[in-house]
């Protein structure tokens, strides 16, 4: 069965987002993301402090994004998710002042373990 691209990104989005928490978010609050609502999530303390505060907001941000339903039709593709993960890995290789890929981005309510 081929899976549409679009679910393969929004499938992406869920997948990052549960990485990163180390949770599994239910189905209804799956609904509510992809219909806009933002939930705080708690970083998974298994992943031990190896990485920035900034690239964790920015992570979350885009996964959220990615998991968006956007009745125009006008969804992530793969190059846009390749593009955002290359963006944050190398803005990570060097100090920022700014948050990784989070312009325009509301705070999603990072929290770290």
């Amino acid at each position: 069965m081929d899976v549409p691209r679009k679910n393969k990104i929004f499938t992406f989005g869920l997948l990052l987002r549960n990485l990163l928490s180390g949770n599994q978010i239910s189905k209804k609050q799956e609904i509510e993301v992809r219909f806009g609502k933002k939930f705080p999530i708690i970083l998974d303390s298994r992943l031990n402090g190896e990485y920035s505060a900034e690239e964790a907001t920015a992570l979350v941000g885009f996964a959220e994004q990615w998991m968006q339903y956007n009745p125009d039709n006008d969804r992530f593709t793969i190059n846009d998710v390749i593009a955002a993960l290359a963006k944050i890995q190398s803005n990570a290789a060097r100090p920022s002042n700014g948050m990784p890929g989070a312009e325009g981005q509301d705070n999603v309510g990072v929290i770290e373990a």
